[in-house]
């Protein structure tokens, strides 16, 4: 059962998410109570709707790991790596220049 201080704690950081991080919580909560699971084994989930999100997509490229990107609406892009990564590798940094208003 969770204390006070981790109610509080949880109910303080929710209110600082995003849609989309709410979204991704939501998918988690329902992970651990089904055994319904639809992405693959290591996916990463990165919210399209934080400031940060071009250097997370970066990161995760750059470790070759399947990310969903998950935006405010539910829409989700599943992200999967693809050998030779390398011509691959040149268009991600343009696509996250697009996402965050840079290109």
């Amino acid at each position: 059962m969770a204390t006070k201080l981790e109610k509080e704690t949880k109910a303080e950081a929710k209110t600082q998410w995003t849609p989309a991080q709410e979204i991704i919580w939501a998918k988690n909560d329902q992970a651990i109570t089904s055994d319904y699971w639809p992405y693959p084994n290591g996916v990463v989930f990165v919210p399209a709707d934080v400031p940060w999100v071009g250097e997370a997509l970066v990161r995760d490229f750059l470790e070759k790991k399947t990310v969903a990107l998950v935006y405010p609406d539910g829409a989700e892009l599943l992200l999967e790596p693809r050998e030779p990564g390398l011509p691959r590798r040149r268009r991600v940094p343009r696509l996250v220049g697009r996402l965050l208003g840079r290109a």
